[in-house]
């Protein structure tokens, strides 16, 4: 069976800095070439990926490097049964790595030995994520590089 991989966006594919202009919008994010690579590696292996953010600043790269993404609140809780939905996956097979606040609740959702963070993440989600899934770098320095290592690539 397939699995699933959910990404949070920012703090995990970016440092989290963005750069504003004068009039307060968003004008530039930084993302890691490693994780587009990544992200191809895992749907090569059979993974089906997504991504939320709250922020649609995201939305042009997503759909540039064809990851399917969900819009979403600052609570991403109620999109769990949507995605398991979407891609007919039970909650075993769901992955997710996050960074924030915000993701503690969807964190809280999934098996515990499916939780990812970045070694950058708030301290908080030190409290729901096991040690040994804290990955080694920081967001936005190609993260899912070392996320698809650590599982395998295998579907």
């Amino acid at each position: 069976m397939a699995k699933l991989l959910i990404i949070d966006v920012d703090g995990v594919m970016t440092n989290g800095t963005k750069v504003y202009d004068e009039y307060g919008k968003i004008v530039y994010k930084s993302f890691h070439d490693y994780d587009k690579t990544a992200i191809r590696r895992f749907k090569a292996a059979g993974w089906n990926v997504c991504a939320l953010t709250a922020d649609p600043f995201n939305k042009g790269f997503l759909q540039s490097i064809n990851v399917d993404f969900y819009i979403t609140e600052e609570d991403k809780s109620p999109l769990l049964p949507i995605l398991q939905e979407r891609y007919q996956i039970s909650l075993e097979d769901i992955y997710f790595i996050g960074d924030s606040y915000f993701d503690l609740s969807f964190f809280e959702l999934i098996p515990e030995g499916n939780r990812y963070c970045p070694l950058s993440a708030e301290y908080c989600v030190g409290s729901v994520v096991p040690p040994r899934n804290v990955i080694s770098r920081n967001g936005g320095t190609g993260i899912l590089e070392v996320l698809f290592e650590l599982l395998g690539g295998r579907a």
